[in-house]
């Protein structure tokens, strides 16, 4: 059973996490390895779970839905196609809105304006879904195309299901009745105490409404200088070349535990320990070793320092195009597929790209555990030939789905974030799986 968690929009992701994603004009996209490896569109989704302005009448509960949407390094114009559909309580559509958005250097965002119980006033109390599905596509594509614009979009959607992005979120309406739970005695959650170093007050408390659960505050999906993150919060827009980000993990662990937090997994990726996007030849094998051995050093060394605290570190594995990222929990080695010049290996264990089924039997083998991180709903974790393929060991190893993430370049430290990409459709696809 996976066990599923939400990164929190909060302001260490954004000091560990300015991805070296630069929006520069590029001769072609399928021509660059770093493009093909880290980039891929984006499409979020907000909608206000509970409406705001009840100026008409708590009946309406009226509320606009934004989306938002993104494609860093892409070198052509992209034409976004989308569908947001309102989902009752039964799952029933309820109502379709249709779009084509022009993208290409910067993001582009997009309102729709419900009016809620304004015009279906036979609306009953309950939590609905809005689901938006977006797809880019070269902006010639649509240009060439003469069709009824809403018949066009549906159309391509469907043309191409593997390449749609899904994102629901759920909104309610009115005063659903509550879900009985049974009574429970939560975790314990450890108040820092004076010697606990300069951790702010701890986040973790037993969760509310009697439901089973202890919420520990974290985050388990970051980067620092060791590979294409830590760059300056006030500062990092853009690109980052790999390792010269201004920030090491003992400062993401610092910053976390300051703003209060109760873990960060520091999760670098593992190709990036050559110094390069690309592969290195030139690099020194030890050195990448010895790099990743001493971002093992600074969390154990946090770790014995601050015991309210829990730091991590290890890699995320893979890369997007043709695959998937996953980051790898406890694991002492550097896993690797890239070799220097003097055919070295550019880590500590070889295990090839994009060959998942070895990674899963390997992680068995050595007792470590796994997250798939922001999986698409399909093309990604293949066994064999069959996306999100079944494999017993990759069962016994993977634990975590990454149902949530945040716009990497946002400088927002306050927690209130709209722009969050929901991936648990793609985690839903992984439970149908096995």
């Amino acid at each position: 059973m996976l066990n599923f968690y939400r990164t929190m929009p909060h302001a260490p992701r954004r000091l560990a996490l300015c991805l070296s994603l630069a929006l520069l004009a590029l001769p072609g996209l399928a021509n660059d390895k770093f493009a093909r490896d880290h980039s891929e569109f984006e499409a979020a989704l907000h909608v206000p779970f509970l409406a705001s302005d009840v100026s008409n009448g708590a009946a309406a509960e009226a509320r606009q839905f934004t989306l938002h949407f993104d494609y860093p390094r892409v070198a052509r114009e992209q034409a976004v196609l989308w569908r947001v559909d309102l989902l009752s309580p039964r799952g029933q559509v309820l109502q379709q809105w249709y779009g084509i958005e022009s993208l290409q250097q910067k993001a582009a965002q997009v309102t729709i304006a419900w009016s809620g119980r304004i015009k279906q006033t036979s609306l009953p109390d309950g939590l609905y879904q809005v689901r938006l599905h977006a797809r880019a596509v070269d902006a010639t594509e649509v240009s060439q195309r003469a069709a009824v614009p809403d018949a066009m979009v549906a159309s391509m959607l469907a043309a191409q299901p593997d390449q749609v992005m899904t994102q629901t979120w759920p909104m309610q309406l009115g005063r659903p009745s509550n879900t009985r739970m049974p009574a429970f005695n939560a975790l314990p959650s450890a108040q820092n105490s004076a010697n606990s170093g300069s951790s702010a007050n701890s986040l973790a408390v037993p969760a509310t409404g009697s439901f089973p659960y202890t919420i520990y505050m974290g985050n388990l999906h970051s980067q620092s200088n060791h590979s294409d993150g830590g760059g300056n919060l006030a500062t990092c827009t853009s690109s980052l070349p790999a390792q010269s980000g201004s920030f090491g993990p003992a400062d993401a662990y610092a910053y976390a535990a300051g703003k209060g937090l109760d873990f960060l997994m520091v999760s670098e990726h593992n190709h990036y320990f050559d110094g390069s996007s690309s592969t290195n030849a030139s690099a020194n094998a030890t050195t990448a070793k010895n790099l990743y051995q001493s971002g093992l050093s600074a969390a154990a060394s946090f770790n014995s320092t601050h015991p309210n605290f829990l730091a991590l570190y290890g890699m995320e594995w893979g890369v997007i195009s043709n695959g998937g990222h996953l980051n790898i929990f406890g694991s002492k080695e550097l896993l690797g597929w890239e070799y220097n010049s003097s055919n070295q290996l550019l880590g500590d264990t070889f295990v090839a790209k994009g060959d998942y089924a070895a990674l899963y039997t390997l992680m068995r083998q050595r007792g470590w555990i796994g997250q798939f991180n922001h999986p698409a709903d399909s093309g990604q974790f293949k066994f064999g030939t069959t996306d999100f393929g079944y494999s017993a060991d990759g069962d016994q190893v993977m634990t975590m789905c990454e149902v949530m993430d945040t716009d990497a370049f946002s400088h927002n430290v306050t927690e209130t974030e709209t722009v969050l990409m929901n991936y648990e459709s793609g985690c839903n696809k992984i439970l149908e799986a096995g």
